[in-house]
């Protein structure tokens, strides 16, 4: 079986039927995939939903579990895949008709370890807001290394639906999400990257990403703040485990200070953002790097020794232009 699509499911019920019909009416044959819905107990009719798709289609499996949050749910679908490719959605999103078959198409002839798709953001009305151009700086038609991805870091290049990996590379190097967080793309992606070693880049959209109000990409909660201590402090730990001289070092240095500085510009008019930051920076993740420009080396020292007025700085900067 070429390709193990996993559905991380709870409380989708207006969504996962449209959801499943795009992957399932594009003309593939079934033996060839299987789409694999994890009910992460939904209290609505997400778990009836994905039961009658699995009556007619051979190749839908449903796994009901306790509610164990997006990463449970992603981790039950890697343990239980048995494609050489696993794909994770979003089961509130669909896919392209007929994208499925340039992704098998691209599948069979590279055989590399990931493939990038490609997306386009609409309202649950269907109304298009955004195509992301953001894959065109790779050339399609070349091969790439996840070095090489992660040290241009593109927009939205988080996403895990984004990548369509060889389940081998998942298993044995241990990628699995980290679980009780929010943002955990945030986490798998960039340790992800450092062990895909050929990748190759869609240009075509695949992928219909649904912006939806009240979703956890589109809102706030108290939670965000232990999360982001938990995926600083993991990452901390992947980097220290590489070399000093180590590219991908550099390139994870470079990202903790994208993704701080972006933290503390979201919270700046937060009553508690001392407290939050107290809290982080006891985790002692950012640090300087041989060859660093000047450029970032004035935001860490700033950041260092003075994150508030950093954080007001860039939050008013902003408003302003």
């Amino acid at each position: 079986m070429i390709l193990s699509i996993v559905l991380p499911t709870y409380n989708v019920e207006n969504y996962l039927g449209s959801c499943l019909n795009s992957i399932l009416n594009q003309g593939i044959n079934p033996s060839l995939y299987e789409v694999l819905v994890i009910n992460d107990g939904s209290t609505d009719n997400s778990g009836k939903i994905a039961e009658r798709f699995s009556k007619i289609h051979n190749n839908v499996k449903v796994i009901n579990q306790p509610n164990k949050g997006l990463s449970g749910a992603r981790n039950t679908g890697l343990r239980n895949a048995i494609g050489k490719y696993v794909w994770f959605i979003d089961s509130d999103d669909i896919i392209v008709e007929g994208s499925l078959k340039l992704v098998f198409q691209n599948l069979n002839e590279t055989n590399v370890d990931a493939l990038v798709i490609n997306f386009a953001r609409c309202t649950p009305e269907g109304k298009l807001i955004s195509s992301s151009p953001l894959n065109k700086t790779f050339d399609e038609y070349k091969t790439y290394t996840g070095v090489d991805y992660f040290s241009n870091r593109p927009g939205d290049f988080l996403c895990s639906w984004r990548y369509i990996t060889k389940r081998e590379i998942l298993l044995t190097n241990d990628l699995f999400w980290l679980e009780g967080v929010i943002h955990e793309d945030n986490e798998h992606t960039p340790k992800l990257l450092y062990y895909i070693h050929s990748l190759k880049i869609l240009h075509s959209t695949v992928y219909v990403y649904q912006v939806r109000p009240g979703s956890i990409m589109s809102s706030f909660s108290p939670k965000k703040t232990k999360s982001w201590i938990d995926i600083f402090r993991s990452l901390k730990v992947f980097r220290d485990s590489l070399p000093k001289n180590d590219s991908y070092r550099k390139c994870l240095n470079e990202y903790f200070l994208q993704q701080y500085s972006n933290y503390l510009h979201d919270r700046c008019l937060l009553p508690n953002i001392k407290a939050e930051i107290k809290m982080l920076n006891r985790v002692s993740f950012l640090e300087y790097w041989q060859g660093m420009g000047v450029r970032s080396f004035g935001k860490l020292l700033w950041i260092k020794n003075f994150p508030i007025m950093f954080s007001k700085c860039s939050y008013f900067y902003h408003k302003l232009t």
